[in-house]
This record gives C-alpha cells, sequence and structure tokens, in this order.
C-alpha cells in the first residue's frame, strides 16, 4: 500500500478546520451513525478517526475501540479527549503503518471506515487488510464515501480524495479485495 504524500500535506492544511466543520453538522452526524448503528459490535476499529466525532460514541457502546488517525493535529485532539478512556487505544500513522499481527489479534468484530477510503490510493488493498483483520464469520466492515464519480471535482482533490464511487464500483472492489 502507498502512502499519499499529497494527502498528508492537504490533511495537515485542512483537517482540522473540515473536521470541526463536519462535527456541527450534528444531523448528518447522526444520519451516518444511525446507518451503521445495528452492526455496531464490541470490538471496533475505526480507521480515520479524525477529530473523535464518530470515536466519542463509539467508546459509550463497544468494550474496545481502537483508532487509526496519521493527522497529528487530529491525534493531539483525540489523545486530549480520549487518551482517558479505557476502552480506547490510539494507532498515530496510517493503516499500511500498522502491525497487522497486533490488528488480528484484537478480534476486531467492526471495522468503521467513514469518508475515509477515498483518501487512500490503494482503496483495494485497504479492502483487503480490513477482510484479513475483521473476525471470520461474523465481522462486519462498514464503510461511507462519497458517491457518483461524475461528480468528482476540484474540490475532491483539494481535500485529497482520489475518486468517489459508485454502488457497483464499490462492490467490485470488495470483490477484488476477498
Amino acid at each position: 500500500m502507498h502512502i499519499d504524500r499529497r494527502y498528508i500535506q492537504t490533511q495537515v492544511r485542512f483537517a482540522t478546520d473540515d473536521l470541526e466543520t463536519m462535527r456541527e453538522a450534528r444531523r448528518y452526524q447522526a444520519h451516518v451513525f444511525s446507518l451503521f448503528r445495528p452492526y455496531i459490535g464490541t470490538r471496533v476499529l475505526e480507521v480515520g478517526s479524525g477529530i473523535g466525532t464518530t470515536t466519542r460514541t463509539l467508546v459509550d457502546l463497544a468494550e474496545r475501540v481502537v483508532g487509526i488517525e496519521p493527522n497529528r493535529a487530529s491525534v493531539a485532539r483525540l489523545r486530549q479527549a480520549l487518551g482517558h478512556h479505557p476502552a480506547f487505544l490510539l494507532h498515530d500513522r496510517h493503516l499500511e503503518e500498522c502491525d497487522r499481527r497486533e490488528l488480528i489479534a484484537e478480534r476486531f468484530d467492526t471495522i468503521l471506515c467513514v469518508n475515509v477510503l477515498e483518501h487512500i490510493e490503494d482503496d483495494t488493498e485497504a479492502l483487503r487488510v480490513f477482510a484479513e483483520i475483521a473476525t471470520p464469520a461474523h465481522g462486519h466492515v462498514l464503510i461511507f464515501v462519497p458517491a457518483v464519480q461524475a461528480a468528482y471535482g476540484r474540490l475532491d482533490a483539494a481535500l485529497g480524495h482520489h475518486r468517489r464511487y459508485s454502488r457497483r464500483a464499490l462492490a467490485r472492489k470488495f470483490d477484488a479485495a476477498g
């Protein structure tokens, strides 16, 4: 998996402000979470924890929440808000920099990836990693991504998005990932 340095630079510039703005979109956040709530288990991996908007809800629902977040400013905010929480562990790096054996050992029944997959250059490889570390037979991989590739534009590029998705294209990527 390739680490996209352009994405990192973009995230340093936009991440905290953009995530703060999105955090204030309470109805949107509640709606997105409501789509996933029935599938949230007790051991959750959140890929792209951001500033903890979803993480704050997850730690009250699950026994264990592991967050992955590479952005330093976001990591500082997460540590300040949730670093003391006994159910929460934070990896301050990209998914591909995490030790897969450690992630597999966590036995995640839920992998949550909200508005993150579009930032990962090799998204199929990321889905392979999710399939590898999710608990076999009853693990859920929950993905929320921007839709309609034809709507991809300068704002997407400025936010570090490599693509948008159609349902069919995302299904093909899941199939390719196993």
